[in-house]
């Protein structure tokens, strides 16, 4: 849904100051089906974002930075204007799934679901039937989990770059493309995952298509533009450490202690 107005999220004059404000960024994010909605993901990832050190070091002050619409943030700084646009890479189905399970259908603890990119939906009493029989699967083999993480950051990051280039989007001097890994796999390395994203054929275009691409969760961000990188996605005593989040779960109330 298209946000109707811009909103000033933060505003500082320098870094120590921005650091503060930062931590104290109240992040409300709610389970699925009970009120969540884009913003709160989108406010959520850019908080995660914003606390990277390795994305700090490269702002200058005064700043601005707003929460609108096409792109979804905009980060205003004295000799640059930086447009970011943000997509969650979840299954659909598996967002569905996690909904059902919050209203108490199947086991507490459950096989973690094969979910592939672009697989036809499911419909509600499918993933009823699906939660209920809890079946095992097939098992992940040697490098199987990074090389579906790869091949789920660049079905999500070709989507969006296809759609930032439709009319309706304003350019700034940058364009950068933030996505919230929600993706879940059984724990796969970081670094190999970049590697095997950076290996794929498409990697080079896709790259290309923005200044910079960034991927986070709530352990780390990597930058898939440039040399390709990893990072810690936020400071110790973050958001994460405080409400004890887990990996592709959002959830909860986020507050400066």
């Amino acid at each position: 849904m298209k946000r109707m107005q811009s909103t000033v999220i933060l505003s500082s004059g320098n870094i120590d100051d921005f650091n503060v404000r930062v931590n104290n960024l109240e992040i409300v994010v709610p389970p699925r089906g009970k009120g969540r909605t884009a913003d709160h993901t989108e406010l959520y990832s850019l908080a995660l974002l914003l606390r990277c050190p390795a994305v700090r070091e490269d702002l200058e002050f005064p700043i601005e930075v707003i929460h609108r619409d096409r792109p979804d943030f905009l980060i205003r700084m004295p000799n640059c204007e930086i447009g970011i646009e943000h997509v969650e890479a979840v299954s659909q189905n598996e967002a569905l799934i996690a909904s059902l399970r919050e209203e108490g259908y199947g086991p507490e603890c459950h096989f973690v679901r094969r979910s592939i990119p672009g697989e036809p939906l499911l419909t509600r009493k499918e993933a009823i039937r699906e939660i209920e029989a809890d079946k095992p699967g097939p098992a992940w083999c040697g490098n199987s989990p990074e090389r579906e993480w790869a091949e789920a950051m660049a079905y999500f990051v070709k989507r969006k770059i296809e759609r930032m280039q439709k009319p309706g989007f304003e350019t700034f001097d940058e364009r950068w493309l933030l996505v919230y890994d929600n993706w879940r796999l059984p724990a796969p390395d970081p670094h190999k995952s970049l590697a095997a994203f950076l290996a794929r054929s498409d990697a080079n275009v896709l790259r290309a298509a923005v200044k910079r691409i960034y991927v986070v969760d709530d352990k780390h961000l990597w930058e898939l533009s440039g040399g390709g990188s990893v990072h810690a996605s936020a400071q110790k005593n973050s958001l994460l450490t405080r409400i004890g989040l887990t990996r592709g779960s959002p959830t909860g109330t986020a507050v400066q202690s």
